[in-house]
């Protein structure tokens, strides 16, 4: 699937990575924050490590125009 396609799974709750990531344990997801967040809008984040690692995720244009993003268990 495409960018456009996996930020409405993970809006949805589900976590996406493109599929030469899944390999090295990485995924991204959508943090909904709520009233005790510093931020105050929605945001998109990696995880690496199995959950251990988490940063703000900041995508190349190579991968928003990439077509193998798919959804992640």
């Amino acid at each position: 699937m495409d960018f456009s396609q996996a930020l409405l799974e993970m809006k949805s709750g589900r976590k996406c990575a493109r599929e030469g990531w899944r390999d090295a344990g990485i995924s991204c997801a959508v943090q909904f924050p709520d009233e005790h967040s510093a931020n105050t809008l929605p945001y998109l984040y990696m995880v690496k490590n199995e959950g251990k690692t988490r940063f703000p995720l900041d995508l190349s244009c190579e991968s928003l125009f990439a077509e193998d993003w798919q959804t992640v268990e």
